[in-house]
């Protein structure tokens, strides 16, 4: 039997599809994010009592002990007769290592698991529950509809020395990027650009704001990834385009585009808000 090819638009809802059932079934995913909290210098009570500083969902015990934050370097001490398992193993004392590595300590107790944040030289905890409000009530992606207008031809220049831009992200901390080139593209007859950089797999990523922005999507810009060019000319698919996590839990720590690809145009395609801009979630 022969194989069916699909046609643009049943491949763009397919990935719509996919990506939809990804978000919503990851174990550790966005959407069961219940907490982020600064670690302050010395100890940091961790519970369900509120009177703790880095409170836990009420189905935690209200106390499990203590994150002590000294020179850079957590270490968690488990409270007498609490069960707390760092990667699946009984601990009651752990120096954590952050999200950043490869090794990171993800520590549970029940259905609630917590990690060590990292960003620059600043650390957080960041809390899941399995059960979050926000998982469950979660109703789908809201989308444009597919349009091939949006599916552009465009050309890829490399700078000969790639460059370091200032990138600020949503808890206010900035990071110096690698950007290696940029992106030109024409719609409605006027010329866009954009700063490109590439990603972890070897796509460029396409961070931008445009004018939708706070209107029909999200408020703080959406994220477009691309195939590496082949030679100068690549496609910007912008029904590809997607929410960060912070558009869907305040405790996430997206970064936000890079100024020089604020579009001054409506890119009326790819993810919608979630929330109405307004909404505080």
């Amino acid at each position: 039997m022969a194989t069916q090819t699909l046609t643009y638009n049943e491949t763009i809802l397919a990935e719509r599809r996919e990506r939809e059932e990804r978000f919503k079934n990851t174990e550790r995913g966005w959407l069961g994010l219940v907490g982020l909290y600064w670690l302050r210098d010395g100890e940091n009570k961790i519970g369900s009592n509120p009177t703790c500083d880095i409170v836990l969902p009420p189905e935690a015990p209200g106390n499990i002990g203590i994150v002590q934050y000294n020179n850079g370097v957590a270490t968690f001490r488990a409270a007498r007769g609490v069960p707390v398992y760092c990667n699946g193993k009984q601990v009651t004392l752990k120096t954590l290592v952050a999200d950043i590595y490869e090794d990171a300590d993800f520590l549970q107790v029940g259905d609630i698991t917590f990690v060590l944040l990292e960003r620059a030289d600043r650390h957080l905890i960041r809390i899941w529950n399995k059960h979050s409000a926000t998982r469950k009530n979660f109703t789908g992606f809201k989308q444009y509809s597919v349009d091939p207008k949006y599916r552009i031809e465009a050309k890829y220049t490399a700078y000969d020395t790639q460059k370091l831009v200032s990138i600020q992200d949503v808890i206010e901390i900035y990071h110096e990027v690698p950007v290696q080139g940029y992106v030109t593209f024409e719609l409605d007859g006027v010329e866009h650009r954009m700063e490109a950089m590439v990603d972890e797999e070897d796509y460029l990523r396409l961070d931008f704001r445009d004018e939708t922005n706070g209107d029909t999507t999200y408020v703080g810009g959406r994220f477009l990834i691309a195939e590496m060019p082949k030679g100068d000319k690549l496609i910007v698919d912008f029904n590809q385009a997607y929410n960060p996590p912070c558009a869907y839990t305040d405790y996430a720590t997206c970064p936000l585009p890079p100024p020089e690809n604020r579009l001054a145009l409506r890119i009326e395609a790819g993810e919608k808000a979630y929330w109405d801009n307004h909404h505080t979630h």
